[in-house]
């Protein structure tokens, strides 16, 4: 096992010069690299990995369970630095109600600075984050013996679900309100992510270029394991992502599909929906992501959503989830 003390340049973290998580209330366990995680399939932990190879740590929350049927693992998106209290693992208690495994992966890229508030899990020049995390959910879901794995996030969260999962086998990934090109975001939280991960390129289209897979989805999914497969829900009200900032759009029209959406070749699917009230700006969530949830596995939904396609996962390849 390993020291999890990255030295003065990165924020401080919850937990990182103990052994427990008194907000979690669960053990800390800390390890030298990924290939040496041994989880514990009896009760719930942290899991730190501080790899001399790379300059960030690699931080998640395991709550296994009895049920093998499926992993559900949770992303999180952008934190307000005056709020901050890392590692922030989302959708825990609502997770919770269900009965499968959970893993909850928290972005160390917002640990490089006091300015970064999303992160993308991109990591920085040292640190393929994004990677790391595929590796560690691999790893998870062969340790619990699943045989489906469904990564969940809303807006970077949703990015990060779809970037990850496209590395994990038998996986659905759910982004609801995601992103599909990190620098077609507001231009300040790009600056920001150049300045504080990725000093060594000198322009945001330099970043880009140098870390595509990272970076655009359009170019991971280029690489993605043929058993993956993602669900993208886009509020149609959403001007952060059908207006202003067109994320969804520019996904389906990668795909040759129309503005709603529809079904990949691949089987993914791109669902156009509609929630909230004219006063609401449609990016938030309808109080829980776990209708969507619900909608992707074929059960009744606990909110009804108003969608454009069928949003049931369809097995592709051959291979069940």
């Amino acid at each position: 096992m390993a020291s999890s003390h990255f030295g003065d340049a990165l924020v401080e973290y919850r937990g990182q010069n103990s052994d427990f998580d008194k907000l979690m209330g669960v053990p800390i366990r800390r390890f030298g690299s990924i290939d040496e995680i041994v989880f514990d399939l009896s009760a719930p932990a942290r899991y730190i990995v501080v790899d001399p190879r790379y300059t960030l740590p690699v931080d998640v929350l395991l709550i296994p369970r009895e049920s093998n049927r499926r992993l559900l693992v949770g992303f999180h998106g952008a934190e307000n630095r005056a709020k901050a209290d890392f590692p922030k693992f989302q959708f825990v208690s609502s997770f919770k109600t269900r009965g499968e495994s959970l893993l909850f992966v928290s972005d160390s890229t917002l640990l490089q600075g006091e300015k970064i508030n999303i992160g993308w899990l991109a990591g920085n020049k040292s640190t393929p984050l994004s990677r790391l995390i595929s590796k560690v959910v691999r790893r998870a879901g062969e340790a619990l013996e699943v045989q489906q794995t469904v990564l969940v996030g809303h807006s970077a969260g949703g990015y990060s679900a779809i970037l990850v999962g496209s590395q994990v086998p038998n996986s659905r990934a759910i982004s609801v309100s995601g992103q599909t090109v990190v620098d077609r975001y507001e231009p300040w939280t790009i600056k920001n992510l150049l300045a504080e991960a990725f000093p060594d390129c000198s322009s945001r289209e330099e970043m880009m270029e140098r870390y595509a897979a990272r970076l655009d989805l359009r170019e991971a999914l280029k690489y993605r394991l043929l058993s993956s497969s993602f669900t993208y829900f886009g509020n149609m009200r959403d001007q952060s992502t059908f207006g202003k900032l067109p994320h969804f759009p520019l996904l389906a029209d990668w795909f040759g599909l129309g503005a709603a959406g529809g079904i990949t070749t691949h089987g993914d699917s791109l669902i156009a929906t509609d929630w909230g009230t004219l006063e609401d700006t449609g990016h938030a969530l309808p109080g829980t992501i776990l209708p969507f949830v619900e909608m992707v596995l074929g059960e009744t939904p606990s909110l009804d959503i108003k969608h454009s396609f069928d949003p049931r996962w369809h097995f592709t390849y051959g291979v069940r989830g």
